[in-house]
């Protein structure tokens, strides 16, 4: 990839977090509201998902060093990576961030919560970080799990 050739990312928010992943890893973001009881937060939960079941973890069992679970309106991100999908369950994903691989800076985790092992980098946007998530190596670690 060309250093100002665009990326785009999914923005999706966990806690007082933002996170993104590569559009082109994901499928699908499924709504779900108030009524509708979210997977739990410990262990693997299951939806169903185009007539199959479909994985689904908070994503604060591998992003963050404390728990998180989600809010009451809350959204499945349907990742695909190696032909596998899971569902991360967020606190919202609505936004698009267009950048470039040049404007990618290195992961920085000081005094916070996060855990640098699926993350790859940052992106500063608007007076927010956006922590970026490898789909790989995210992928490899919930199928340990």
């Amino acid at each position: 990839m060309k250093k100002n050739e665009p990326i785009q990312f999914l923005c999706f928010k966990l806690g007082e977090y933002f996170f993104g992943i590569d559009v082109m890893n994901i499928v699908e973001i499924v709504n779900f509201k108030g009524a509708e009881t979210p997977p739990a937060a410990d262990g693997e939960q299951f939806i169903k998902y185009n007539n199959r079941r479909l994985r689904v973890f908070h994503p604060g069992q591998f992003l963050l060093n404390t728990s998180a679970s989600a809010s009451v309106d809350y959204r499945v991100i349907v990742v695909e990576q190696q032909r596998k999908k899971i569902g991360l369950v967020v606190d919202s994903a609505e936004e698009i961030i267009r950048t470039t691989p040049g404007a990618i800076r290195d992961v920085e985790l000081a005094e916070t919560d996060l855990r640098p092992d699926v993350l790859y980098g940052r992106i500063v946007q608007e007076q927010k970080t956006v922590h970026l998530v490898d789909p790989e190596k995210m992928l490899a670690v919930v199928m340990i799990r």
